[in-house]
Formats: structure tokens, C-alpha cells, sequence
């Protein structure tokens, strides 16, 4: 076929159209792709940062691209939680797990956000989920919210039973010790309270929560002094203001205690 140059070149370019549209929108997927992954980014950081209202914008300036994404709906869940709203940080969570049924992240987070609402039933639900996904790094976590959960059905048996389980599956997490050494403490088991509060403290010796409550169980079990000696312990740690004000408070009490003892 003996085909002029313009008639050449114009069946090239029928033959070339497709694939630049292909290349175009192939091109156009990938751009909207980083959008998203950058606004996902900022909005994550500002989260952390505590600047949950900037969180919430970032993820919205995705527009569309992040409707159908469950971590934009994970981190506005966040922010939402962090803005006291709970109604919408549990829409958020919700969306998430509408998307991606098996989004661990979302269900450990809704998990937590029921035991702030009061609503012992459903974190356990959702807890118990993210328990069971062996890929997931925070199950002892997810165990020691079962456990607070039942804490507050007012079932201890099993509550304890979860603590249990947490601490053998991360021997070395101070916030598990230390929630079981309390709950210890409300039974009046103070020795065995005193015990988790000691392993807490011997894995992280600046963790002053778990050392006032060593005092305070201290203080009932009839060790005065060294109840005293821990909380001073505490104020020489330089604490932040919060915890300062009530470690002076439990040094008052416990620490005059001792010298009306003397």
C-alpha cells in the first residue's frame, strides 16, 4: 500500500491515540494515588501532634479519593476522638470496617472508643477480633481492654483471666501490669497488687503511675514508710504538672501517716 505522507501519519496517529489515553489516565490513577497518600501523611501527623481539627481537614481535602479509603477513615476516627466527638469517631471507625471488614486497626480503635463510651459489650465484640489476628501488634492491648471491659460488667473472674492472658503474651508491657495490679488492688489483694507494680516498675523504673499506685498498695498493705519513700521517689522524677499535683496529695496523706505513726 502506497500511502501518502499526511495519510501516513494520520493512521499512525488512530493507531497511537489508545494508548496515549492509556498512558494519560494510567498517569493520572498514580498522581491521585500520592495525593491521597500525602494528604493521608499530613493528616496522620497533625493527629499526632494533637491537631485533630487539621487532621480532619487534610483527609477532607482528598475529596473523593478518600471515601473509599479505610486508614482516611481510620485517622478521622482518631481526630474525631481526640475532639470528644464519639458519635463521629464511631461513624468513622464504622465506615472504615464497612470498606475493609478485616481492618484490625479500625476495630482495635472502635474497641476502645466503646470502653470510653461505656458500652462494655461492644468492645469486647471488637477486641476479642483483634485478639484473634495474629499479625496484629497490639493484642495484648486489645486483651487488656477485654479485660477492663469486663472490669466494668463487674465480672473480676473475668477480667482477670485477660489480664492474665496479655501479660503471657507480652511479659515486658508495663500498662497491662499495672491496669492488673490495680484491679488487684480493688480486690484487697495488696501483695499480689504490690508484685505487679514491682515488675512494671523493674521494666520501666520512671513509670510513675505504676509507682504511686506501688505506694498506695504499699500504704494498705501497712508499709508506711516505704509507701513514703516511693511517692517522694516520684517528685524527684521532676513529673509533669498533672501527675505532680496528685502525687503531692497521696505524699500528704501517706507520708503523714507515717510521722503520726512516729
Amino acid at each position: 500500500m502506497n500511502l501518502n505522507p499526511l495519510k501516513r501519519l494520520g493512521f499512525s496517529l488512530i493507531l497511537l491515540a489508545p494508548a496515549l489515553v492509556f498512558s494519560a489516565c494510567a498517569g493520572a490513577g498514580k498522581k491521585s494515588a500520592n495525593e491521597l497518600r500525602n494528604h493521608k501523611t499530613l493528616a496522620a501527623s497533625y493527629a499526632r501532634g494533637g491537631d485533630f481539627i487539621g487532621a480532619i481537614k487534610e483527609v477532607d481535602m482528598a475529596g473523593k479519593q478518600a471515601e473509599g479509603d479505610p486508614e482516611a477513615h481510620l485517622i478521622k476516627g482518631i481526630a474525631y476522638f481526640g475532639l470528644k466527638d464519639l458519635q463521629a469517631a464511631e461513624r468513622s471507625y464504622k465506615k472504615a470496617l464497612e470498606i475493609k471488614s478485616d481492618y484490625t486497626k479500625a476495630r482495635y480503635n472502635l474497641c476502645g472508643l466503646y470502653l470510653k463510651m461505656n458500652n462494655p459489650d461492644g468492645a469486647i465484640e471488637h477486641c476479642k477480633v483483634a485478639a484473634h489476628d495474629l499479625t496484629y501488634p497490639l493484642r495484648y492491648a486489645a486483651l487488656v481492654n477485654i479485660a477492663k471491659a469486663h472490669m466494668l460488667k463487674n465480672d473480676t473472674a473475668s477480667a482477670e483471666r485477660f489480664f492474665a492472658k496479655s501479660i503471657k503474651l507480652e511479659p515486658s508491657n508495663i500498662y497491662s501490669r499495672n491496669e492488673y495490679g490495680k484491679l488487684l488492688q480493688g480486690l484487697s489483694r495488696h501483695s499480689e497488687a504490690i508484685k505487679q507494680f514491682q515488675a512494671a516498675l523493674r521494666i520501666a523504673p520512671g513509670y510513675n503511675k505504676a509507682r504511686l499506685n506501688l505506694a498506695l498498695a504499699l500504704m494498705k498493705a501497712g508499709n508506711r514508710e516505704t509507701a513514703c519513700s516511693e511517692v517522694k521517689k516520684i517528685l524527684r522524677n521532676k513529673p509533669r504538672p498533672a501527675i505532680a499535683a496528685l502525687v503531692e496529695k497521696h505524699t500528704e496523706k501517706i507520708c503523714a501517716v507515717q510521722r503520726n505513726a512516729n
